[in-house]
C-alpha cells in the first residue's frame, strides 16, 4: 500500500519591490504596517493601550478614525522597517518582559503579514495604569 503524502504548504509570498516575473510591484503603506504594529502589540497581556504617534493626533482632530494605528510611528522603506511604539503598562507587570514579548510579537506579524525585515521596534512606555477601585457606598 502505497504512503499518502501530504500537499505541501504554501507560506505567504514575500513581499518585494518587484513582483513575480517582473510583472509589477507590491508597496505596502505606513498605514498598514503601523496597524499591524498596533493590533500586535496590542494582543500583549500587560498591555493597557497604546498612545500618541501621529495616528493619536490625527484621531483628535477627525474622530471616527480608526485607532489600530495609535502609539505607532514606522518608517518603510521598499524591504525593512523601523517601528517606534508607545505605550501604557498595567501595574504590576515586569515592563522589560512586557516590553520583549511586545517586540516579538511585532515583529513575527509585521514580517509575516508584510514580508517586510524588521529593522528595529523601538518601545517607550510612557505611563502605568492601576486597576480600577472599587467603591463601597
Amino acid at each position: 500500500m502505497a504512503e499518502e503524502k501530504a500537499a505541501p504548504v504554501k507560506e505567504a509570498p514575500v513581499a518585494k519591490a518587484v513582483g513575480a516575473a517582473g510583472r509589477g510591484t507590491t508597496v505596502i503603506g505606513d498605514n498598514v504596517v503601523s496597524k499591524v504594529a498596533g493590533a500586535a502589540a496590542r494582543e500583549i497581556q500587560g498591555v493597557v493601550e497604546l498612545v500618541g504617534g501621529v495616528a493619536g493626533t490625527l484621531r483628535k482632530y477627525a474622530p471616527g478614525l480608526s485607532d489600530r494605528g495609535v502609539g505607532t510611528d514606522v518608517e518603510v522603506g521598499r524591504k525593512e522597517t523601523i517601528i517606534e511604539l508607545s505605550m501604557v503598562a498595567a501595574y504590576g507587570v515586569n515592563i522589560p518582559q512586557v516590553a520583549e514579548a511586545v517586540r516579538a510579537n511585532v515583529i513575527e506579524q509585521i514580517e509575516f503579514a508584510t514580508g517586510l525585515d524588521v529593522k528595529e521596534v523601538n518601545i517607550e512606555v510612557t505611563d502605568i495604569a492601576f486597576p480600577q477601585e472599587s467603591r463601597v457606598e
